[in-house]
């Protein structure tokens, strides 16, 4: 891949753009939104081109409209892949849960086009582990298949019970069902990212929250 400053110069030229072309267009971005950052002189684009200066991010978002291009294609090329995201989200946990949208803006989202060759599906993590838990952060969260559906829960086994139990803030009661004849364990959650639906407290429905505003 050619460097981002040189990417960028090729683009320009492309498109039959002079630096002085870029200049007055980047002057009116900077007019619209009052902020002399949005602005390109000559010499900062030549800068950039050559010499491997890195633009602002208002010159980038700058650069990606005067050159018709997507944002996040002009970020990758300075090594920042939005994409990379999905996965780069698993190297923190912060310490309380919370509802993120970190993905929502991304168009796709990479996955793994093969499997690890030591990887055999016949042997995922379907027993529940026993342990002292420092925080309910460390204890492993499972996909159980019950008479009723799917849940994740955390899980203990008890001889041939399986306990089904819930975060303490959560309504859903704890659950004792027969292992395997009414609940079995499929796997143990590593991950997940997904968007969420307006919240709706437990109990309620639209029509009652319609009476309530209506009250």
């Amino acid at each position: 891949m050619l460097p981002a400053g040189k990417s960028l110069r090729t683009l320009r030229e492309k498109l039959g753009l002079t630096m002085r072309d870029v200049d007055i267009s980047s002057s009116r971005m900077a007019e619209k939104y009052r902020n002399e950052e949005f602005a390109i002189p000559p010499s900062r684009l030549s800068d950039i081109e050559t010499k491997g200066v890195l633009p602002s991010i208002f010159r980038l978002y700058t650069l990606a409209v005067i050159y018709r291009r997507d944002l996040r294609e002009l970020l990758a090329w300075y090594g920042v892949d939005m994409n990379n995201m999905a996965a780069d989200l698993g190297m923190i946990s912060p310490p309380r849960s919370h509802v993120s949208e970190s993905l929502s803006g991304l168009g796709s989202v990479q996955v793994p086009i093969c499997l690890d060759p030591g990887f055999n599906e016949e042997r995922t993590a379907n027993k529940v582990v026993e342990g002292a838990w420092r925080s309910e952060y460390e204890r492993p969260i499972y996909f159980v298949e019950t008479r009723d559906g799917h849940t994740c829960c955390w899980c203990t086994m008890r001889r041939d019970d399986l306990i089904l139990q819930p975060h303490p803030l959560s309504p859903v009661q704890i659950r004792v069902l027969r292992h395997p004849q009414e609940a079995e364990i499929i796997g143990q959650v590593v991950g997940v990212a997904m968007k969420l639906t307006e919240w709706q407290a437990f109990g309620s429905s639209p029509s009652s929250k319609a009476q309530a505003a209506l009250n």
